[in-house]
């Protein structure tokens, strides 16, 4: 299991290739693929070469690495079996469906996963167009809210790791 936003190191080995690299990921077990890098050059160390792969904050269970010779696309190797990327942030209150009143109370509760441990809370009333800062550098998967008077069926929660610039 991986988590998005965090990094992870792909290792493979090769001979006779160019030490150019397209590097690509898959969410569907292959079917489709997503470029990581496109003719990205790498030297090899100790007969191994490695890419440092910052993870996309996505989420599926049959993920697999590509890694292709950049001047000779059939020699290339992929993941020997699926994998697993996690969002390393799930709320879990609100989860959808709640009506919560505006200057009333409510817990905004979440489960972190590969974070930092310190979060930052976001609403918004226009379905995820622009969010609004509820509280920053929050040391705990809680945080007790104050909902805001400002009415609107629209509304969305974000919580976000403080440390890290990836969403």
């Amino acid at each position: 299991v991986l988590y998005g936003c965090q990094t992870y190191q792909i290792k493979w080995t090769a001979t006779g290739v160019s030490n150019n690299w397209n590097i690509d990921y898959s969410l569907n077990n292959g079917a489709i693929w997503t470029s990581v890098s496109t003719n990205l050059n790498i030297t090899p160390s100790g007969g191994v070469y490695t890419y440092n792969w910052t993870v996309p904050m996505v989420g599926s269970t049959t993920v697999l690495a590509r890694v292709r010779d950049y001047s000779d696309t059939t020699k290339q190797d992929v993941s020997n079996a699926v994998f697993t990327i996690q969002l390393p942030i799930n709320i879990t209150s609100p989860n959808g469906g709640e009506t919560w009143q505006g200057l009333s109370t409510h817990t905004i509760a979440w489960s972190p996963a590969g974070t930092s441990g310190v979060f930052n809370i976001y609403y918004s009333i226009d379905n995820g167009s622009s969010f609004i800062s509820v509280a920053s550098n929050v040391a705990a998967n809680n945080y007790t809210w104050t909902v805001p008077n400002n009415p609107s069926t629209q509304v969305l929660v974000k919580v976000t790791d403080a440390t890290t610039a990836c969403q």
